[in-house]
């Protein structure tokens, strides 16, 4: 089992910027983290502070990319019924290529019908649009005079290039913990993302999603993305300033907190139950907190798992 890093590409702690992103990204990569990600929104309603702060996924990444050399680097999760997948693809490709085949696409229908709305998307069919989207990533990435008859998306006999750096593309992961997006990681995913979901629903989930997955002669992976309280665990207490209230609100009541014995204890069921992955993204209050907590985490946790 590897561990990834939730990168504060919006707020949850200190407030975003480069120098945040970039000192994050590298301590990870430093303390043997495997991989960084990025969230995903693009105009949220004003209803939804948190998200509003939020630096573009996929523009971040390729930032990040260039200032690290071996964490990969992924999404989760892209909303990728609110882009056009034929860019998207472009853009995920052009990235593997640039990293050197470090993308992982995580993908899912995304859950704010306001943003939607506010992006003239069409949240009505997005699952639909999820489904071809993906059909058309593989077509691009793999096909050498692509061309392609969808609802959504159609062409014949066109270009694209650069292919990705990985052979079929960068590996394709579904986020979201509904039957709808376990049949579509079944059918037509590399693997599934799910977010702070405790082991006992992971195992049922995973039990599930192989079942579907049977059904199509296919294997597919399962990871996790929680939340981390590392307060408790340090003994250090949380601010609660203006900004903190307005943005973040408190602590996320899923997730991983408590002693560090019982964390090295609750990721090793993760690993138990099959999870290749756990991505973490850590609750802080500034960039010195938010290093000093990756690096912890890394000693006390991962190192003993």
């Amino acid at each position: 089992m590897q561990f990834g890093f939730a990168l504060p590409n919006f707020q949850f702690g200190a407030p975003p910027t480069g120098d945040h992103l970039q000192r994050v990204a590298r301590t990870a990569e430093d303390s043997g983290y495997t991989s960084v990600w990025t969230s995903d929104h693009i105009l949220v309603p004003a209803a939804f502070p948190r998200y509003g702060t939020l630096y573009e996924s996929l523009v971040t990444l390729a930032w990040i990319a260039a200032q690290t050399s071996t964490v990969r680097i992924g999404t989760s999760i892209l909303v990728l019924p609110m882009r056009n997948a034929i860019l998207a693809a472009k853009q995920l490709a052009t990235l593997d290529d640039l990293s050197g085949g470090r993308v992982i696409a995580g993908v899912g229908v995304g859950w704010n019908e306001g943003e939607y709305l506010n992006v003239a998307a069409d949240w009505k069919h997005r699952g639909r649009i999820l489904d071809e989207s993906i059909q058309v990533f593989r077509n691009l990435w793999t096909t050498e005079r692509p061309s392609f008859a969808g609802d959504v998306y159609r062409y014949d006999d066109a270009l694209f290039f650069p292919k990705p750096a990985q052979a079929g593309g960068p590996p394709i992961w579904v986020g979201g913990n509904s039957e709808a997006a376990l049949r579509r990681a079944a059918r037509l995913a590399d693997g599934w993302h799910g977010d702070d979901v405790m082991p006992e629903d992971f195992a049922r989930t995973v039990a599930t999603m192989r079942r579907l997955a049977s059904e199509h002669n296919r294997t597919v992976s399962a990871s996790v993305r929680l939340t981390v309280d590392l307060y408790a665990a340090t003994g250090t207490t949380r601010e609660r300033g203006r900004l903190a209230g307005h943005l973040m609100g408190d602590a996320a009541d899923l997730g991983m907190k408590g002693s560090f014995t019982g964390m090295v204890e609750f990721v090793r069921r993760y690993r138990d139950l099959g999870a290749t992955d756990v991505v973490c993204q850590f609750e802080h209050d500034t960039v010195e907190q938010h290093l000093d907590f990756i690096r912890t985490f890394a000693r006390e946790v991962i190192a003993k798992v």
